[in-house]
């Protein structure tokens, strides 16, 4: 799983790799939900969007994927 601290330690981002590492914590996300998913999700979605390499589609998809693993996890008890 990509995590937050990986993210954290890119220092030139290559824009295809940017964009794969978004779908990949998208898939991700989606098959294991956890905070420390979406966390991954969110900082990839949103570096992605600040380098400027991630399409409306593809941020707008990671977002709707996030708001559904909060939901999902917000109706879950000691989540």
């Amino acid at each position: 799983m990509l995590t937050a601290d990986e993210i954290d330690q890119w220092n030139e981002p290559d824009p295809a790799a940017l964009r794969a590492a978004v779908r990949f914590a998208t898939q991700e996300c989606s098959r294991s939900p956890s905070l420390i998913s979406a966390a991954a999700l969110l900082k990839a979605a949103r570096f992605a969007e600040a380098e400027g390499v991630i399409g409306d589609a593809l941020f707008l998809n990671a977002l709707a994927t996030l708001q559904d693993v909060l939901d999902q996890l917000a109706d879950q008890p000691n989540a």
